[in-house]
């Protein structure tokens, strides 16, 4: 019997959990991303609440629960006086509504135009709004979902299409 065998085959071993653990951080990236889960967060709600035309109340409502998605907070610092800072994320608004804009069915477009109203009316900024447009229509063109995991993990040749 080899007495290197035993070390061979500890060698062989963490070669292996090693190639496990780059697959898995791959793999993991989008949960590790919080624009990701932001704008994920931003897609449910405002397609949840855009069934339907909203009373004035519910507006408000709707548009509260999406500012307050869209709102970052950071995590407090231990013995601070003073609360962090916080940063609304115009930008992802922006880009969720544009591309349902973009993605909405030519016959029936109500659910995603009502929905893309209520991320306008939260504070989506219009100029991004306009870039992402043309994004959703590919995505629509394309047959795929408007958002989707695959995409966020890099299984799409291009996982997102920046303007």
């Amino acid at each position: 019997m080899d007495i290197f065998a035993p070390l061979a085959l500890l060698s062989r071993t963490l070669a292996g959990l090693s190639r496990m653990s780059v697959l898995a951080s791959r793999s993991m990236a989008h949960h590790q991303d919080p624009d990701r889960l932001i704008t994920a967060s931003l897609f449910a709600v405002a397609t949840r609440h855009g069934g339907r035309t909203p009373t004035e109340d519910e507006r408000k409502k709707r548009v509260a629960e999406l500012r307050e998605i869209a709102t970052v907070r950071a995590k407090p610092r231990r013995g601070s006086l003073h609360p962090p800072a916080e940063e609304f994320r115009v930008d992802l608004l922006g880009e969720v509504a544009g591309i349902l804009i973009g993605f909405a069915p030519d016959s029936h477009p109500e659910h995603h135009l009502i929905a893309a109203d209520l991320l306008r009316e939260a504070g989506a900024d219009e100029d991004v709004v306009q870039q992402w447009i043309p994004v959703g229509r590919e995505r629509r063109e394309g047959g795929g979902p408007a958002f989707s995991r695959a995409e966020s993990i890099g299984f799409v040749a291009s996982p997102r299409h920046w303007p």
